[in-house]
C-alpha cells in the first residue's frame, strides 16, 4: 500500500513537472527530467539489490521491521504534511522549475531526481 501511494505521488509530481516544462515551451528539457527520473529508479534498484543480496537473512529482517516502522511514522507525518502544503504544492514545485530553466536546464536532472527517489516526496 505504502509503494503504491508513493508511486502515485511520483506520478503526480512528474506529469506536473513535464506539464509546466511543456506550458512554458522548454520541451528541449524533458530529456533532462528522463534523466533524473532515470537516475533515481536505478538507486532504488541499486539500494533494493545491495538489501536483497548483500545482507544475511537475520540482517534483512531487522532492517525490514525497522523500516516499517520508520514508512509508518512516515507516512502519519506526510498525511499532515500534505494537509498543510497542498494547496502550494504546485507552486512551489513550478518555482522550483522556473529556477531549474535557467540556462541549460541541467537543474531539472535534479528536480526530477529529488522528486522521483524513494522517499523523498
Amino acid at each position: 500500500m505504502i509503494g503504491l501511494r508513493e508511486g502515485l505521488e511520483v506520478a503526480l509530481l512528474v506529469t506536473i513537472l513535464v506539464a509546466y516544462v511543456g506550458k512554458v515551451g522548454r520541451r528541449d528539457v524533458l530529456r533532462r527530467i528522463r534523466t533524473g527520473c532515470s537516475l533515481a529508479v536505478l538507486l532504488a534498484l541499486g539500494i533494493g539489490a545491495q538489501l536483497t543480496y548483500g545482507l544475511s537473512f537475520t540482517s534483512q529482517e531487522a532492517i525490514g521491521g525497522v523500516l516499517s516502522i520508520v514508512a509508518t511514522g512516515r507516512v502519519t507525518w506526510m498525511v499532515f504534511w500534505m494537509l498543510a502544503r497542498a494547496r502550494n504544492l504546485s507552486g512551489q514545485l513550478r518555482c522550483g522549475i522556473d529556477r531549474s530553466l535557467v540556462g541549460s536546464g541541467l537543474g531539472l536532472v535534479v528536480v526530477a531526481f529529488v522528486n522521483f527517489s524513494p522517499g523523498t516526496t
